[in-house]
């Protein structure tokens, strides 16, 4: 069931009034910081999605000291995740929108790469004087401590940092426990996947197999860096020593267009002989060689979320952290199908 908002000013023990103007970030409210930090940490504690597309935030909004505009910069651990990578391009097209519709301004997009190449990058990042700064992606620890000193304020996407910081993303545990039970439900218990072993949707295709007392196929699991062209190719060797599954849940999009493709080329057909299954619901999913089933990551609402909720952190000064995380969504398209195969 959706937590809803009376459930939070339940929680904090205050009016629903009331926690429509913290959220909201109504300017002429007077209340203690105690009851703010109650506020908000009942919403992280109940999982809330504040509705901010209401648009009651003002369009346009000061920085930290009343006078200017707030500014915001990104940074990701590679440029693969800065401009090379539709998920990520999509995430940071929400944040580069939302700055400009909330009337703020873009600070420097920079990468953990780029600072350890680019000697001046420091000086010049700190002369930029930035309000807040998102954080794409895993970065190094190490790293975040430096780069606090360029932001008093930031927000993680995708990978918790500190727990002290505020987090949009995705339950990605969840996400791929809805991939691999629709592969199941739609008839195949012989099934393969491509990412990184270890990870949410890695951890999800083996407890959801285990629960419906089914084995890994340890020999189609493929790390294949994420890449189309890895997947295409890791597929194309593994082809010729083994047989394929019935199905493969691929943790991201380009690679099971990727592994689609050699499949092809071999002579399969997709979903007759084997069913493939993506994550993340790239604009190219839906026009693959056979239409893509995947699940719907929202990425640009991540980007403005982010945005939206570090805006209420440099006004506010707000101590509680929140997380907010957008349900993923299964996309039925036509490369699943239903198994038609007599078992072996």
């Amino acid at each position: 069931m959706r937590v809803t908002m009376a459930d939070v000013a339940k929680a904090a023990g205050v009016s629903k009034t009331l926690v429509s103007r913290v959220i909201n970030d109504d300017k002429t409210l007077t209340i203690p910081v105690e009851t703010r930090d109650k506020i908000w940490e009942a919403v992280q504690r109940h999982g809330y999605i504040p509705d901010y597309a209401a648009r009651s935030l003002a369009r346009k909004t000061t920085g930290a000291d009343g006078n200017k505009a707030i500014t915001i910069g990104y940074v990701t651990y590679t440029s693969f995740e800065k401009i090379g990578h539709p998920y990520f391009s999509a995430i940071l097209q929400g944040v580069e929108e939302e700055v400009h519709a909330q009337g703020c301004k873009l600070g420097m997009a920079f990468t953990v790469e780029e600072l350890t190449k680019k000697k001046d990058l420091r000086e010049r990042i700190q002369a930029e004087k930035m309000d807040g700064i998102i954080y794409l992606g895993a970065i190094d620890r190490g790293f975040y401590e430096m780069l606090k000193s360029f932001a008093t304020y930031g927000v993680c996407l995708e990978s918790l940092i500190d727990p002290t910081m505020d987090f949009v993303g995705t339950p990605y545990d969840q996400s791929g426990r809805m991939a691999v039970e629709h592969l199941i439900a739609a008839g195949y218990r012989d099934i393969g996947f491509y990412g990184k072993e270890g990870d949410y949707r890695h951890q999800a295709y083996r407890t959801v197999l285990e629960a419906h007392s089914l084995k890994p196929r340890e020999d189609w699991m493929l790390d294949a860096g994420y890449t189309m062209e890895q997947a295409y190719e890791l597929t194309k060797r593994n082809l010729e020593e083994r047989p394929p599954p019935e199905a493969i849940f691929a943790s991201n999009d380009e690679m099971a267009i990727g592994c689609m493709r050699a499949f092809i080329e071999r002579g399969y057909r997709i979903p007759q002989d084997i069913a493939l299954m993506g994550h993340d619901d790239i604009s190219m999913a839906a026009f693959a060689g056979v239409p893509l089933s995947t699940i719907r990551i929202h990425k640009e609402e991540i980007g403005r979320m982010a945005v939206k909720i570090l805006i209420d952190r440099v006004k506010t000064k707000r101590k509680i952290p929140i997380s907010v995380q957008f349900p993923p969504k299964l996309v039925v398209r036509d490369s699943c199908g239903f198994r038609t195969r007599k078992p072996k």
